[in-house]
């Protein structure tokens, strides 16, 4: 009996074990497959073509949207012991709670009788603050209420179908787009000129003053010009991954942006920054924080400090994500559509998101329960007036809850993988510019492997489920003995 039960302990590691490396091996392919890239595909071919700017004081009319991109991230919780003349070990100011704080402080000084939460002020985090505001003002603009996908593009001007007539590049594999004869273009041009600077007479341009001194001219009669998109404020070339900011000023310590990490390499040639994006403008740094509000919320915190004057922030300008006409027709033949496609986009990184929270926590609790199959021989479960006086309940309990929780974690994200629309694959091939090409093969061999290692996962829990099982039968069966 004695080996039987140690054969049946063996074999549950064994499988606990096998578990444990295919969840993780699940979550690395899953994590790895820059799943947020493809949201912003979503996000850039859901809006349409600029046809008219404004830049306000106030807010943007009715008809009319905010271009500009782009947001301060907040601060996190933190801890201001400044005024607490007994901390004389710990920084005045640090992130997380006081009661976290205090906590790592009374372990480090067991015995040590002091005030230190009593005069140390917790600081709560505060959400983030959209971008808005320009050159002192407002930049607002005029959309036409279509996607990317419903317009007409051209790998040249002369490509255009008969009865349209080109406006200019529209997208990142330099198509493009083409209008029906007597529509006006989109905004093929934009520039902002400094005080003093002539306007050039290229073409005829639209006029706004800033409140900076500059000038802001746009027109729609640059055909050969690129058409104006998306706008993103960021201090240096805006990062490949659009979950990261390239920050190069030093930031409050409380800030979510401080000792911001690098910006990500993604794809073979490890890039790490946009250069789809070009550059616009550039302004100060702190006349951009205070005319966002960025400037007044950092001056409520503990020791502030003025950002600096001789920082610099910039303003860029990039088109759509190009799609071959192939790939378009192939989208607009599927039973989704373009409106199908778009969707599953723009939900992109919700819906992977799930799934990798999903497999993370199948993969935690792998965790609990192989440090459980390792050191339960430590654990008092039970003793030898238990009916089962062969076998360890309380490990044959704990070993039902794992595999139970496992089952529900690992079964809930293999089926939202199921549920996860399939249609962005009619983006595979060479449909687009080559970093996005490779991100979305990237991801669609990382997700089909993650699958895979979540369904092995599946197998080896359930036999771990039957194994507790037999551990429970074999236990009755000594009972009876």
């Amino acid at each position: 009996n004695k080996l039987i039960n140690n054969l049946i302990h063996f074999g549950h590691f064994i499988l606990v074990v096998l578990t444990f490396t295919f969840l993780l091996i699940s979550y690395i392919k899953l994590n790895g497959t820059n799943y947020e890239y493809i949201q912003t595909i979503g996000a850039n071919w859901n809006q349409g073509p600029i046809v008219g700017i404004s830049a306000v004081k106030g807010a943007c009319a009715m008809d009319e949207v905010n271009i500009l991109e782009g947001e301060w991230p907040g601060t996190v919780q933190g801890c201001d012991c400044s005024n607490n003349y007994l901390n004389v070990f710990d920084a005045p100011l640090r992130r997380g709670s006081c009661s976290s704080n205090n906590n790592t402080r009374r372990n480090r000084n067991r015995g040590v009788v002091n005030s230190f939460i009593d005069r140390c002020t917790d600081i709560y985090s505060t959400p983030s603050i959209p971008y808005k505001m320009w050159g002192g003002r407002s930049l607002c603009g005029k959309r036409l209420p279509i996607s990317y996908l419903d317009l007409a593009v051209a790998p040249k001007p002369e490509n255009c179908p008969k009865g349209t007539h080109a406006c200019g590049r529209i997208d990142s594999i330099h198509q493009y787009v083409c209008v029906p004869e007597g529509n006006d273009c989109p905004i093929n041009k934009i520039l902002f000129i400094n005080k003093g600077d002539t306007l050039p007479k290229d073409f005829k341009y639209q006029t706004i003053q800033m409140d900076d001194g500059k000038t802001l001219a746009y027109t729609n009669q640059n055909v050969n010009g690129e058409i104006a998109l998306e706008f993103k404020v960021s201090e240096d070339q805006p990062c490949m991954n659009p979950n990261y900011q390239n920050v190069k000023s030093s930031q409050h310590l409380l800030s979510v942006l401080y000792n911001a990490n690098e910006c990500p390499q993604i794809g073979s040639r490890n890039q790490m920054f946009d250069d789809r994006y070009e550059k616009l403008d550039s302004d100060s740094l702190l006349d951009f924080y205070v005319m966002n509000g960025v400037e007044a919320r950092l001056q409520r915190l503990p020791m502030y400090q003025k950002t600096n004057e001789y920082d610099f922030t910039n303003l860029y300008v990039r088109e759509y994500f190009g799609l071959q006409a192939e790939c378009m027709d192939r989208i607009a033949n599927s039973p989704e559509g373009k409106g199908g496609m778009i969707k599953t986009l723009v939900f992109f990184e919700d819906n992977v998101g799930s799934i990798v929270s999903w497999v993370l926590a199948a993969f935690i609790t792998a965790c609990i329960c192989f440090a459980f199959e390792i050191f339960y021989p430590c654990c008092i479960c039970g003793d030898e007036k238990n009916p089962l006086n062969k076998i360890n309940v309380c490990l044959l309990v704990m070993h039902f809850l794992f595999a139970l929780t496992l089952i529900i974690t690992a079964g809930v994200a293999y089926g939202k993988t199921q549920s996860l629309p399939q249609n962005y694959n009619l983006l595979s091939g060479r449909c687009s510019d080559a970093i996005t090409n490779e991100v979305i093969s990237d991801f669609s061999d990382g997700f089909g492997s993650g699958v895979s290692f979540i369904g092995l996962s599946l197998v080896t829990v359930c036999i771990t489920f039957v194994y507790n099982f037999a551990y429970l039968v074999l236990g009755v069966i000594q009972k009876e003995e």
